[in-house]
């Protein structure tokens, strides 16, 4: 089973990530984009949808894989406090 792959954070970096997964052909790996204080919940990017860091509350157990689009300090602190999850 292929692992659920989410990019944390739905901005510019977020989107250049996602397009090295579909120039690899494994964009249908990534499931979605999480946000810190999400404004575009349930909205399409790329053909993926935004959550809320929250969302990972739902995936209890399913351990998803995270891959960070590190773009600023703020965003670096929250992939820690995900990653200390």
């Amino acid at each position: 089973m292929t692992k659920q792959i989410f990019i944390v954070g739905a901005g510019g970096m977020g989107r250049e990530t996602l397009d090295i997964y579909q120039d690899l052909g494994r964009s249908t790996e990534v499931v979605g984009f999480l946000e810190e204080n999400c404004r575009q919940e349930g909205s399409l990017l790329n053909g993926k949808p935004v959550h809320d860091v929250s969302f990972l509350e739902q995936l209890k157990g399913k351990k998803p894989m995270l891959i960070g689009a590190m773009g600023s300090t703020k965003r670096k602190k929250l992939i820690e406090r995900l990653e200390a999850d």
